[in-house]
């Protein structure tokens, strides 16, 4: 689901074109997951994502990170942007792609939603 550009409130079915492309630049995101176990909302700010498609958001996160476990436990995602003077949320399935990141000297996880 996705917030519309200057309306409130417009579900879109994919991503705009114009948010691939600020997701495709540097920005911060807020991801909201659910928390395996307490079962409440966690949120937090990443900044390693990247819009593969219309359809496809990949991130990357700490893989000691509580998002890990949360998606493992419970795939629902919202992912919470500010861009082109609105606010938009994007839900999701979070699927994690790769335990590891090969090459990278931090221990990333990367994810998709």
């Amino acid at each position: 689901m996705f917030g519309g550009e200057n309306m409130a409130n417009v579900v879109e079915p994919t991503l705009t074109e114009g948010l691939v492309q600020t997701l495709r630049k540097e920005c911060i995101v807020m991801i909201a997951t659910t928390d395996f176990e307490k079962q409440v909302p966690n949120v937090s700010a990443i900044s390693w994502v990247y819009a593969v498609s219309k359809t496809s958001i990949r991130f990357a996160v700490d893989q000691r990170s509580r998002i890990v476990e949360n998606i493992r436990h419970n795939t629902g995602v919202v992912l919470t942007i500010m861009a082109n003077e609105s606010v938009f949320s994007i839900s999701g399935a979070g699927e994690i792609l790769t335990d590891r990141m090969e090459g990278i000297s931090l221990k990333l996880t990367v994810n998709r939603s």
